[in-house]
Order: C-alpha cells, then structure tokens, then sequence
C-alpha cells in the first residue's frame, strides 16, 4: 500500500481492490477513493484486452486471407471444379473451387507386418472469390484450415504381395471432418479430378502445399514410397498408380443421380 502514491499508476486493478480491502477499517474514505479506482482500472483492462484480441484476429485473419490469395495462384493453373455440399441442418449449394490435395506420412508403418499399405491423401477446397468463402464460412467445419477448407480423407490402397505390389483402391470418404455430404457434381469435373489424379503421379508440375519443403505433391509422394520401402522392396513405381487412377470409371467418382 504504501506505494500507491496516486490513482494513475499502472498497476493492476486487483492490486487497488487489495489495499482498498485493507484500508476498509481505519480509513473508509481512502478505501473507497481506491475502490472507485480499480472498478475504472478493471473497465481499462477490459477495454485494452478487448483490443488486443480484436487486432490479433486482425493479424490472423489477414494470413488467411493472403495464404488464400497465394493458395488461388498455385492451384488455379489446374482449373475449377464443381462441388455440392449439403450440410445436414441446412440447404445444399453447388460451386465452383479450386482443389488443393496434399499427403502426409509419419512413418510408423512397418511394411514387413503388413500385407496393406495406404497412400494418405487431403483434399481442400478453394474458394475462388469472396461470394464462395462466404458460402463455406456459413458451415460448421470440424476442421478449419483459414478460408481453404479440408473436405476429403482419402487414400490409395497398396496391397503387398511376397515380392511386388499392387494398387488395389483409391478411397475419397466424402464425409469425413464434415457434418454432412460433399460431391462432386458432374461428369465434366469427375473426369477432370480423374485426370487431375493421373497428373499428380506422372508429373511434377502441381505444387506441394505452402511451406512444404517439397517443390510439388509428386516429390513427396515419391519420397514416402522410398522411406517406406515400398519402391525399393516391391518395385512400385509412380507410374503403376498413375495406370491403376486411369483404370477407375468417371461415373464412379460422382454421384450419377
């Protein structure tokens, strides 16, 4: 107490609460003026977290924001494509996106005690302009990545065999992390992801995600079929999923009625 020399100090509120408690007995008066005081010091703290939370979501919308514009940049060169997405309280919508489709791999997967290996895949979607992140923000999204959002977990089975492999499955479970359904809406897009696939494993033009020391999502994905084994051991090779993608019937990837 004996350092609060006077009112516009910068201490806490709760240190005015503290000596106005102890003053409360002897000197009322002074107890109160230090009362009044920390209920002003307590609205300021307020205020300035208020601020402070209001200018830090500023700073965070504004990465998003230009992680989305970097985003449009790389993936738009791979054209838009059409999605519905229905959520379950609400009515379905359908709209163009770029697509984003990124992997991962954390090496816990022992491919000597297993006879099935799977290829991780994500798949995000990129609104193309204001009206479409308006219309995703709209949705409860379990996960949320900024504006692009995560709407697929699939993944490419790889059957192991004693001495080679082979491609079995390319999976793309379209309610994962999503309360509700997401398509893709016609042939012309289904067609187009096809080839988008194809592309992914035969070249290295589409882009790893943003950060990513890979140069593109080809590099990765040969990287983790070197780490794992499975090129080396079994002999599969980029090009053997890129067949086994081409095999798959477009009417297969979206729904047809």
């Amino acid at each position: 107490m004996k350092y609060l020399k006077k009112f516009n100090e910068e201490l806490k509120s709760s240190t005015y609460t503290s000596a106005a408690n102890k003053l409360n007995y002897r000197h009322p008066v002074r107890s109160k003026a230090l009362t009044d005081f920390s209920t002003i010091r307590l609205k300021e703290e307020e205020l300035e977290s208020e601020r402070l939370k209001l200018e830090a979501e500023k700073l965070r919308n504004d990465k998003k924001y230009t992680e989305w514009k970097e985003n449009i940049k790389r993936y738009s060169p791979f054209g838009l494509f059409n999605f519905t997405l229905t959520p379950k309280n609400g009515e379905s919508f359908t709209d163009s996106f770029y697509l984003m489709v990124t992997h991962w791999y954390d090496g816990d997967e022992d491919i000597k005690n297993n006879t099935d290996i799977f290829l991780n895949l994500s798949y995000f979607l990129i609104p193309k302009d204001d009206e479409g992140s308006e219309k995703l923000s709209k949705f409860d999204w379990d996960y949320d990545d900024g504006i692009t959002k995560h709407i697929w977990r699939g993944w490419l089975k790889i059957h192991l065999n004693e001495y080679d492999c082979n491609v079995e499955k390319l999976e793309l479970d379209g309610t994962d992390n999503y309360d509700g359904r997401i398509e893709i809406t016609d042939r012309s897009t289904a067609l187009k992801f096809k080839r988008l696939m194809m592309g992914i494993f035969t070249s290295k033009e589409y882009p790893d995600y943003i950060g990513s020391e890979y140069p593109s999502l080809y590099n990765r994905l040969e990287g983790t079929l070197a780490e794992s084994g499975i090129s080396s051991d079994y002999g599969l090779e980029m090009s053997q999923i890129a067949n086994y993608i081409n095999t798959i019937t477009v009417n297969s990837l979206y729904k047809t009625n």
